[in-house]
């Protein structure tokens, strides 16, 4: 742990001295010399950092080196933001910024003589230094091995062992069996994580209880929604917290395959290496095999939060049993705070947390019909803790409708969720926090014309986001919101094409998912892509969709949006579609496709069947036509086929080895449809069939 924070910090030290040079003037000398201290002390933190658990000086020792590299940072932060971005980012008083770098100056001689005395204490403690050549934490060649691009399915089937493995389970299971300690020597993929976690129950807690639960009457009765093991996180929630708490920084940034692999990408890797190992189980998958959502068994839970405390790394407070929520060693060196809410309306008591001033992440848990109480919670949040970095806020209710301009103060910001908190209207404060990189405010999940939220024309300023969620509807008094210079945005969603020009998109070439949700404006947005050189290249998923009660009734022409968006994997229109384009048109990455009121008058199995890599199908009001034909070798990777209100639908063909794959069928408001293929019965895969509302004949028999 000792190692990653020095690894961190001197990255973070790297950056300073580039993007702060003018405000450091003065000190750049005293940093560079902490520099080389901390690249001296980081050779030797791989040894002790192992060392430490069997050592009780060497603990004491690395401690010592993590609370010294935490002081850097937190000095260093406070300063900046005593200078920074007021008025404008000018410095107010030349001659008050002289003492406050002299103090500044002061501050890192004292930590560096620390961390001298650390460095020469090494002999006493018999700590080796690293080998060269070994790498940091996140370059290493052995780690570099270990990524692997990102993968839009994760493989479910292992070949291979079965016979071996049933073998196995019946002797480890079996009842009469005297043994007590089992190895098992061999690839843990050998056994899928239904099997290991069955194995893994009935010989931990034999005859009680179910996985992902110690048995234990004390904790039964607290209920289950106390558990924090069955809370499960958004995979893209989690990394994009990894991000803007800097576990993973620029520096990780590689090409792959003539193309850029994003922080966020980085991350996600590192996420998949975890859960290969074991140590995070996979919650929800998404439709075409994406894990959406991640949790950790509760035992692995309980070492985590062991080490937390050991090491002063998170702080839980509130609705947990007494054992998880002990107070730490010292509240003051906690960097961050997980406050669960509880059901009863109460608002948290947590006197502790308002000690912490240099507090990085915050981090709200709740049931979901909580409200708080105290308008005033959030203030005192911007208020106390200046140096935030992640403030994750999402279903606080019952606040002001307005956010209080207090939260330009968090100048640090990287990461602010304001999901499902109601607010209504944002200050122009916000203007401040420059240095976000990931923004939610769809602060109002209800959809009407009354839930617009106003949002100021101050987004275009913070160049350095990366993900940006916008209400369902904007408003401002001046109408105009400009966001062409937010060249590093990955996640667009909502774009507010009536208050935006749609042709300021081609400009966010950095764009990986875009959502536009108002059908006004879908055929200018395909109109941008004319000439055929312009493009969006990194675009993966697009939405062009309506919370409306019709489909729009405008022609999309999809045919140019494919042109301009090559590298699509998921794509979702909502719109009337001429014709489909050629199956050679079609970008070859594409594994989700959904059609809603496209109204095509030709077969449309033609064209998709020849897909390669498609894997979900959703279509409604996609055919009027009377007959569909799903010809032989089509669809050679679908699992999901959903298709509703087709008005004309009569007679559907499946030829034997059509949709080898397909899991999941599902048919409903296709009224004509007399039957079901009789081709289905060649579809050995298929696991789920939905049928509702066909042939009305079949109803006046009934």
């Amino acid at each position: 742990m000792a190692e990653g924070v020095v690894s961190y910090l001197l990255e973070r030290l790297d950056g300073l001295l580039v993007q702060e040079a003018n405000l450091l003037l003065g000190v750049n000398n005293e940093v560079r010399q902490m520099q080389r201290e901390l690249k001296r002390m980081q050779c030797f933190l791989k040894d002790a950092d192992k060392r430490q658990d069997d050592d009780e000086s060497v603990k004491n020792w690395v401690s010592e080196i993590r609370e010294a590299a935490y002081d850097v940072e937190d000095v260093i932060d406070n300063f900046i933001v005593k200078f920074v971005y007021k008025k404008g980012g000018r410095i107010r008083n030349a001659i008050v910024h002289g003492v406050e770098i002299h103090n500044l100056a002061s501050e890192i001689e004292n930590i560096k003589s620390r961390i001298s005395d650390l460095t020469r204490s090494l002999q006493t403690y018999g700590i080796t230094a690293r080998k060269e050549g070994d790498g940091s934490r996140f370059t290493t060649g052995r780690q570099r091995q270990l990524r692997w691009s990102y993968s839009h399915v994760v493989e479910e089937h292992i070949v291979g062992f079965e016979e071996n493995i049933k073998e196995l389970m019946v002797k480890l299971i079996h009842e009469e069996e005297r043994c007590r300690v089992v190895s098992i020597c061999g690839m843990g993929e050998c056994l899928n994580e239904e099997q290991s976690w069955e194995l893994f129950q009935q010989k931990a807690f034999p005859g009680k209880g179910k996985p992902g639960f110690v048995v234990d009457k004390d904790k039964e009765n607290l209920g289950r929604e106390m558990f924090p093991e069955d809370f499960e996180i958004p995979t893209k929630k989690l990394v994009r917290q990894w991000v803007a708490e800097g576990f993973v920084s620029l520096q990780d940034e590689v090409e792959v395959d003539e193309r850029h692999e994003t922080m966020e990408e980085v991350a996600k890797s590192y996420l998949h290496d975890l859960i290969n190992r074991s140590m995070v189980q996979v919650g929800v998958k998404g439709s075409t095999g994406t894990i959406k959502t991640c949790r950790l068994h509760d035992l692995m839970r309980d070492l985590c939060l062991s080490k937390a405390r050991q090491e002063n790394f998170i702080h839980i407070i509130g609705a947990l049993p007494s054992s998880v929520n002990s107070r730490p060693t010292s509240v003051s060196r906690i960097r961050r705070y997980a406050i669960h809410l509880d059901h009863n309306d109460h608002d948290p008591a947590f006197p502790e947390y308002k000690k912490n001033p240099n507090l990085r992440s915050l981090f709200f848990f709740r049931p979901k019909k909580h409200r708080i109480h105290d308008r005033g919670l959030l203030k005192s949040v911007f208020d106390k803790f200046k140096l935030l970095k992640v403030l994750d806020a999402e279903g606080i209710k019952g606040l002001e409708e307005k956010l209080p301009e207090d939260v330009g103060t968090l100048v640090q910001l990287r990461f602010l969720s304001l999901k499902k908190t109601r607010i209504r209207e944002l200050p122009t404060s916000l203007v401040n926090l420059v240095g976000l990189q990931t923004l939610n405010l769809q602060t109002i999940d209800k959809v009407s014309w009354e839930s617009t939220v106003q949002v100021p024309n101050i987004l275009w300023k913070m160049e350095q986001l990366r993900h940006l969620y916008l209400p369902k509807w904007c408003g401002n008094v001046s109408d105009n919101l400009q966001l062409a210079n937010l060249s590093n945005l990955q996640t667009l969603v909502n774009f507010p094409a009536d208050k935006c020009d749609v042709r300021d998109l081609l400009l966010l070439t950095n764009l990986r998912k875009l959502v536009l949700n108002d059908p006004r404006h879908f055929e200018s947005f395909v109109q941008i892509f004319e000439p055929p050189n312009k493009t969006l290249p990194y675009l993966t998923s697009l939405s062009l969709k309506t919370d409306l009660l019709s489909f729009p009734d405008k022609v999309v022409d999809l045919r140019k949006l494919l042109l301009g968006c090559p590298r699509l994997c998921k794509l979702h229109v909502e719109g009337r579609i001429e014709n489909l384009p050629r199956d050679n048109e079609f970008p070859s990455s594409l594994t989700k496709l959904t059609l809603w009121g496209s109204r095509l008058a030709e077969d449309p199995m033609e064209a998709l069947g020849k897909l390669p890599h498609l894997k979900y199908l959703s279509g409604w009001e996609v055919f009027i036509g009377k007959k569909m034909t799903c010809s032989k070798n089509s669809f050679p990777q679908l699992k999901t086929l959903l298709l509703r209100g087709l008005p004309n639908f009569q007679e559907w063909t499946i030829e034997e080895g059509a949709m080898p794959t397909l899991n999941r069928l599902g048919i409903s408001d296709c009224y004509k449809l007399k039957m079901v293929p009789d081709g289905l019965r060649f579809i050995t895969t298929l696991r789920e069939l939905e049928i509702r509302q066909l042939w009305s004949a079949w109803n006046a028999d009934i």
